[in-house]
């Protein structure tokens, strides 16, 4: 009996933490559908390496809100960088999708080079 009840609890926590991917999955989608797009400048750009072999990169950036600036990072892999063409430099623009009442729940949606270069999705 107590193995059916142990057996139950695993199920319940692998339910829950699907659950919780789903809502996040779900929400970060929204926000790219819905929120507002802003400009960010690209204040870092850290090269992530594993068994020494490039991976990617985490891009800092920072964008103005009502409420001061707002500093964020996020990953980007190697594989969407050549999709891309070109890899976002220190000083690059961002475009950045927010959710407007949390500011700190921000996306990168695109990018454009100082150049002139630029990147949208679609």
């Amino acid at each position: 009996m107590a193995m059916r009840a142990g057996a139950f609890g695993v199920a319940a926590g692998l339910a829950a933490v699907y659950a919780f991917a789903l809502f996040a999955i779900a929400r970060r989608r929204r926000i790219y559908r819905m929120g507002p797009l802003v400009s960010a400048t690209i204040a870092t750009r850290v090269e992530l390496r594993k068994n020494g072999i490039r991976t990617g990169y985490r891009i800092g950036f920072a964008f103005p809100t009502a409420g001061g600036e707002v500093r964020r990072s996020q990953d980007l892999d190697a594989l969407a960088l050549e999709t891309i063409g070109f890899a976002p430099e220190v000083g690059d623009t961002a475009f950045v999708a927010h959710d407007a009442g949390r500011p700190r729940r921000a996306f990168l949606w695109g990018f454009q080079k100082r150049g002139g270069a630029r990147w949208t999705p679609g």
